[in-house]
């Protein structure tokens, strides 16, 4: 009896620590050399770590997705609330945040672009995010109607309450949702007091700057102090004209230390176009996008909403030493961008001075036209 006993007492503490040693794999956040993580010492998930997501990782080419610094997936995982869009009855609007995580965090508010009103489009952006430890709000109107924004903003944060700090908020969107993010930025001032990010893709706003100061007609757009930016336009978006993300990036009050413009190349096999951050085939993302979209996005919100002040120059280092994908990252996108990106104005539809579809006329084109693109 005495060695049966003894049998299963090593039986019972062989258990305890398998247990305990897989508790360590999936639950441990940082494999780090010590204690105060630096450049050198940035996050590396096991893939036991990084939570499973309704999202799969494809890429044509057989690139690797990746697996250390920023771009990689956390390790949260996520779930949504959704209510009606208080303004447009037939929307709704989307929280994207980390199940475990149960207090206020850090709140990013993502604009759509015109006419587009299912979060799957932008599903993978939304699910990094949130498996970072911060929340996303999917936020959507009709047509051209921007007005309404910062009351369906401000009705979200409400109901959404109990998972949204306010000190720390960031202002995201693609295309009309990109441009309008200027305005909405001096609209919701009470946001933000600790941090603020604007992360603008694709920028647009000859079809909404109309007869309007929405976005001010004033050469300079004044923007809160502790404002953060990261710009992207993209070398093959065709849609919209990228002599309006210059002028907004350029013409704005935020110091040089605290904005970056982002041009973003592709290739025959990753097309850097007007919708590079949609999610492919609604659950795809692939090397391009965690590349040259989280990766950016994730530095800019580690930088402003965890006072990370290494995380600009691991930004650069890492892109830098990227063995597939080299986005210009600078300060002097009128002079540094290759002009053969750059196309007469009548070749977009939505260029510096008009839409074409409806011929509106923005009130900022003579600082389009200055740039002499």
């Amino acid at each position: 009896m005495k060695w049966m006993a003894l049998f299963l007492l090593i039986l019972v503490t062989l258990f305890l620590i398998s247990c305990s040693s897989d508790s360590v794999d999936k639950n441990t956040t940082l494999l780090i050399k010590d204690d105060n993580p630096t450049t050198d010492t940035l996050p590396i998930y096991k893939k036991s770590q990084i939570s499973s997501q309704p999202l799969i990782y494809l890429d044509d080419t057989n690139i690797s997705q990746l697996e250390s610094g920023y771009g990689t997936f956390g390790i949260h995982a996520v779930e949504t609330k959704t209510i009606q869009n208080s303004e447009f009855p037939a929307r709704t609007t989307t929280l994207y945040y980390p199940k475990d995580l149960n207090k206020s965090l850090p709140t990013l508010f993502f604009y759509a672009g015109a006419g587009v009103y299912h979060a799957d489009t932008y599903k993978g952006l939304f699910y990094f995010v949130a498996s970072k430890g911060y929340n996303i709000l999917f936020i959507t109107y009709e047509n051209y109607q921007l007005r309404p924004l910062p009351a369906i903003t401000r009705d979200a944060i409400n109901q959404f309450s109990s998972h949204i700090d306010k000190s720390k908020v960031g202002f995201l969107g693609h295309s009309m949702g990109a441009g309008v993010t200027f305005w909405l930025i001096n609209q919701l001032t009470e946001l933000g007091s600790d941090a603020r990010i604007i992360f603008p893709m694709a920028s647009g706003y000859s079809a909404f700057n109309v007869k309007t100061n929405m976005i001010p007609h004033d050469k300079t757009i004044q923007l809160p102090d502790n404002t953060k930016m990261i710009l992207q336009v993209y070398a093959k978006d065709y849609t919209t004209d990228i002599r309006i993300g210059i002028d907004l990036f350029l013409n704005n009050s935020i110091a040089e230390d605290n904005k970056t413009f982002m041009f973003i190349y592709g290739d025959k096999h990753h097309a850097a176009n007007h919708s590079s951050m949609a999610t492919k085939d609604t659950y795809h993302y692939d090397a391009f996008m965690q590349r040259t979209i989280y990766r950016p996005l994730d530095a800019l919100m580690d930088e402003a909403f965890n006072h990370n002040l290494d995380a600009k120059t691991a930004l650069q280092e890492q892109s830098a030493n990227d063995p597939y994908f080299h986005p210009y990252i600078g300060l002097n996108p009128q002079l540094d961008i290759d002009k053969s990106y750059i196309f007469p104005e009548d070749f977009y539809p939505f260029n510096c001075s008009e839409a074409k579809s409806g011929h509106y006329i923005s009130i900022r084109k003579e600082y389009c036209k200055a740039l002499e693109l």
